[in-house]
């Protein structure tokens, strides 16, 4: 099988210079850039109609908040703004309700590390009360003599009963 030395050659060279055409390609077509740009900023807002679905993903038709809040984004891309800027002015504009998650900063904080610290306590306190259960000392064996008496007071009884 003969390989095709020109096609392997192409590919590889697109491949290492893909990083830098694409950015170059982006500033060519901006309407790319700024459609991706877009999609990236509202998947990281919520709709606020009340239904907690992600800005890009409102389910209503007649939803009162999404197209407000995505002509916003648009206007704000159209101006030239960096994704991280339009993020700051739609919660300057609507609050920090707007953001799909909460910044890990502040109190907010508390929202990312709870969970993994709650995991790690109850993970911590069934460690601790599987080795207590495990140290129980085992119940004591009866007495020979007490088993051997009942024994017998039982035979008696039985033999009672029997016609």
């Amino acid at each position: 099988m003969k390989w095709p030395i020109k096609e392997l050659l192409a590919g590889a060279l697109a491949a290492w210079l893909a990083p830098a055409v694409v950015p170059v390609l982006a500033q060519i077509n901006p309407a790319a850039a700024n459609k991706d740009a877009f999609e990236r900023v509202s998947d990281r807002l919520i709709c606020q109609c009340g239904c907690n679905y992600g800005l890009s993903h409102c389910p209503h038709l007649e939803c009162p908040s999404a197209p407000v809040l995505r002509a916003a984004i648009r206007e704000k891309l159209a101006q030239g703004l960096s994704e991280d800027q339009v993020l700051k002015a739609m919660v300057a504009d609507f609050g920090p309700v707007i953001l799909a998650a909460p910044p890990a900063e502040g109190f907010n904080l508390t929202a990312w590390v709870m969970p993994f610290a709650a995991l790690l306590v109850g993970l911590w306190l069934a460690i601790v009360v599987v080795r207590r259960w495990r140290r129980r000392a085992p119940e004591p064996a009866a007495d020979p003599s007490l088993v051997e008496r009942y024994r017998s007071k039982l035979e008696q009884e039985m033999k009672h009963l029997e016609p």
